[in-house]
């Protein structure tokens, strides 16, 4: 008995030993590369730096996701100083809390072998992962906090009320509640399919509990006050600085840019969703799925023909594993490429899954509280993968919007799958074997991709707390910075366009202006004439201009109004930022006059 007790300790620390290990060598092998050198991440570290030394977010700096996550840097900022150091070990420990949370809830759902596949893939493919030039998508260092933040958010409501299922106390209710009051204030992808993935979650919770009137009133007050206590308290925050119609319209109705029709029909969210090729990228979802289907029956025929094995079973869950390792190993970049494709359809048929177990499971409290995490959380996966439409991938946003769906995916593989051939008769541990060899064999693909983008990034950019290893571009940044340190006082002011705020941030000149992004969505969010006022009320003591290629200013009033009010001092060529290609040119320019 007590060798059975130790056993038993042994299987429950042992998984999350195996992801601990695996999240400490994806850290030691991609350290410090995490961000880009240019692109997306130098807007996280500059807001926080910014909100840090006292300007006001949507008053002097400008933006358009919900105020949490900046706010939250600059808290980083203050107790322990700027640097992209600072923020990636923060969000190591975010990230770290995540794959906890997803442990707690794929282990109930699914079993805790199930659990481990699930965060490991998480971790080795998500949390660190790098699969195009441009850095920040992953959780280290992401291109939004706003989103990696809300889905953690959402996932710990969830937990909350798996909490509840289990105490039956108002508290976890709250703290539901709490979370998802939180959720409003990150960003609209976060904020939509978690608002929903907790809504079926509450309505699923009173459906298996069955409380009375006076109950279901106590509870829904509960999960109401509390999520109301983060929107008053940013009432609050910003009532002495905007007056009360712009904090709903900003702070708190942020998610409403995204339903502008000059966003939502942008070449770039068209292409994102898939809808650049509607006959092409459905083709390609048809093959994908009709794969799955092939090798997923092929898995449970075979399982089904062995049976209960007794004698040499060990050996057929050995070749099990490693057939369907090596087969899948052959796809090679198709697991890059389509493997995540039919993902949407997989979490369309757990959500299916999980409400026929609930009617099947209401007399037993266990089975319908798992069942009712499976389908919350199944919504939560699916709706994500929403702003992905046709085109399901796992690179560029697809590092956060497509991470609970795989989750999915292999929990589904490891332990539902497995679970209902050993209920149908078949070999139960040899199903389960073959699905752990196809998570690995994806696993290693998309890990041995990441590393050609990882071993690239040979040049030290930024010292100390704020250095990172970038790619070929890395260099003439880095003779960039230099330029700014020699020419540029430390209390003049720096503006970078079209884009390129790490340079203000790994410098610490300040942009004395709200707009640090000209690109064209923050020209369609605030108009060139508010741009150019801007520019002209406040200008910049000096000014970085990327000239050609994808950073090319389309701007023309922008640009001509920059011609004419600044002069270069210095210039260089650079290699292009976002999408390869020869080289631009990089102007250092001092305001004349």
């Amino acid at each position: 008995m007590p060798a059975a007790r130790d056993w038993t300790a042994v299987a429950r620390i042992a998984g999350p030993l195996a992801i601990l290990s695996v999240g400490i060598f994806m850290v030691a092998r991609t350290w410090r590369t995490w961000p880009d050198v240019m692109v997306d991440f130098g807007r996280e570290a500059y807001l926080a730096w910014q909100l840090a030394s006292g300007r006001t977010l949507y008053v002097d700096v400008a933006h358009f996701s919900g105020p949490l996550s900046p706010y939250l840097n600059a808290l980083w900022f203050r107790l322990f100083g700027p640097g992209v150091l600072v923020l990636a070990l923060v969000n190591l420990v975010v990230a770290a809390g995540f794959t906890a949370m997803l442990y707690a809830l794929v282990a109930r759902m699914a079993g805790r072998l199930a659990a481990t596949a699930a965060c490991i893939f998480f971790v080795a493919v998500f949390a660190c992962g790098q699969y195009v030039r441009i850095g920040n998508y992953n959780w280290v260092c992401p291109y939004s906090h706003e989103l990696t933040h809300g889905i953690v958010l959402a996932t710990a409501a969830l937990v909350c009320l798996g909490r509840y299922h289990d105490t039956r106390r108002t508290l976890w209710v709250a703290l539901a509640g709490f979370a998802s009051g939180l959720l409003v204030l990150t960003k609209v992808e976060a904020l939509l399919a978690g608002g929903l993935a907790i809504g079926v979650g509450m309505v699923l919770t009173l459906v298996v509990e069955r409380p009375g009137p006076r109950r279901v009133l106590r509870l829904t007050g509960a999960f109401l006050g509390a999520a109301a206590v983060p929107l008053g308290l940013t009432i609050v925050w910003f009532a002495p600085v905007m007056p009360l119609e712009r904090i709903v319209a900003w702070p708190l109705g942020h998610w409403l840019v995204a339903t502008r029709p000059e966003l939502v029909g942008a070449d770039f969210y068209r292409k994102g969703l898939g809808v650049d090729d509607v006959a092409g990228n459905l083709g390609n979802l048809a093959i994908a799925t009709g794969w799955y289907g092939a090798v997923v029956t092929a898995v449970i025929v075979i399982a089904m023909l062995l049976g209960r094995v007794g004698r040499g079973r060990i050996p057929l869950v050995l070749a099990a594993f490693a057939i369907a390792a090596v087969a899948g190993h052959q796809f090679g970049v198709a697991w890059l490429t389509h493997g995540a494709r039919p993902l949407p359809l997989v979490g369309a048929l757990v959500v299916g899954g999980a409400l026929v177990e609930l009617v099947r499971a209401r007399a037993a409290p266990e089975r319908a509280a798992a069942a009712t995490l499976r389908a919350a959380f199944a919504v939560f996966a699916l709706v994500l993968l929403a702003k992905l439409g046709l085109y399901t991938h796992v690179h560029h946003y697809g590092f956060a919007l497509t991470a609970p769906a795989a989750v999915l995916l292999v929990a589904c593989m490891v332990g539902w799958l497995p679970d209902a051939v050993a209920r149908w008769g078949g070999d139960g541990a040899v199903a389960r074997a073959a699905g752990l060899g196809l998570v690995a064999a994806a696993l290693v693909a998309h890990v041995a991709f990441m590393n050609r983008y990882i071993d690239a990034k040979t040049y030290r950019v930024g010292e100390g707390r704020d250095a990172i290893f970038a790619d070929d571009r890395g260099r003439p940044i880095e003779r960039l910075l230099a330029e700014i340190e020699t020419r540029v006082g430390r209390d003049e002011t720096l503006l970078v366009f079209p884009e390129g705020v790490m340079l203000n941030f790994l410098t610490r000149r300040a942009n004395p202006t709200p707009y640090y992004l000209f690109d064209r969505t923050s020209r369609q969010l605030w108009g060139d004439d508010t741009m150019v006022r801007a520019l002209a009320a406040r200008p910049a003591d000096w000014l970085v201009l990327f000239e050609r290629g994808a950073m090319a200013p389309r701007a023309t009033r922008l640009h001509d109004w920059i011609r004419a009010h600044y002069q270069p001092v210095w210039r260089q060529e650079t290699p292009q930022f976002r999408s390869g290609g020869g080289a631009i040119g990089v102007q250092l320019m001092q305001r004349s006059g």
